[in-house]
């Protein structure tokens, strides 16, 4: 995507924009839930979200598909950051930061995403 779309957390959805022209080109809904999280993946084939139900979402980029939805926890997600096939995942509000990076204290997971490696670009 080479930096083409911007993910936002809004009240119900998360917005997905374009960056070349400001317009809206798709949303991602977790029914019941409210986003708190977004990131995309370093190669920007797709964008995982959390939400405050505790769900963690992964959709493929551009097409928005769900491909992967995990629940995690009975809380909801205050932060992700996503690296590979690897999301670090953090519940709670207390945060500590490292190298400028905010992790969430003690409640700091580590998660292996398991959408299939055919579904990533060639």
């Amino acid at each position: 995507m080479d930096g083409k779309y911007a993910a936002l957390c809004c009240e119900d959805l998360v917005a997905i924009i374009s960056l070349s022209n400001s317009k809206l080109v798709g949303s991602l809904i977790e029914h019941g839930a409210q986003p708190q999280a977004v990131s995309f993946s370093d190669d920007d084939e797709f964008i995982v979200s959390g939400f405050d139900n505790g769900v963690l979402c992964v959709w493929k980029m551009p097409s928005l598909k769900l491909v992967e939805r995990k629940k995690l926890a009975n809380r909801g997600i205050e932060t992700l950051s996503v690296n590979g096939s690897r999301c670090a995942v953090g519940f709670g509000h207390d945060c500590y930061s490292i190298d400028d990076f905010w992790y969430p204290i003690e409640t700091l997971t580590v998660y292996e995403l398991e959408y299939p490696n055919e579904m990533r670009a060639s």
